[in-house]
């Protein structure tokens, strides 16, 4: 199950890539434009780090939202945070950093992952990750 999470993830990414609405199905809210009301119902989440993150937009990468959480919420608590809220990304062109902080990430699916990198397409993303996912 858990990597059919992130399998799922990652095709999220990669065709969000430079959306910069709230994307379909996806219960992942895009930081630069949740509502406040959204932010405040994050785990953790307290008006202090709404008005952190809301006084911070927009953010390029999910790099530049961990530092405006500063130091107020733990390793687990950003983890957890990232679940529900996190920048698309464009899986070829993010720096290993970025990709690390990706729900569910590993250092097993990230080295899948770069055993694949760069990817022409979503079909040989999902070609190449389906290799390590169950139905």
């Amino acid at each position: 199950m858990r990597t059919t999470v992130i399998l799922a993830f990652f095709s999220f990414l990669f065709l969000t890539s430079i959306s910069y609405a709230q994307v379909g199905n996806s219960d992942i809210l895009n930081p630069n434009i949740a509502s406040e009301s959204e932010l405040a119902g994050l785990p953790g989440m307290t008006s202090e780090l709404v008005n952190a993150v809301v006084s911070a937009r927009p953010f390029a990468t999910n790099l530049e939202l961990d530092a405006a959480l500063g130091d107020a919420l733990t390793d687990g608590q950003k983890a957890a945070l990232r679940s529900e809220l996190f920048l698309p990304i464009n899986l070829n062109s993010s720096s290993r950093e970025e990709l690390q902080l990706m729900p569910g990430m590993t250092n097993r699916w990230m080295r899948e992952f770069n055993e694949y990198y760069p990817y022409e397409n979503l079909d040989e993303f999902r070609r190449e990750m389906s290799k390590y996912t169950d139905a």
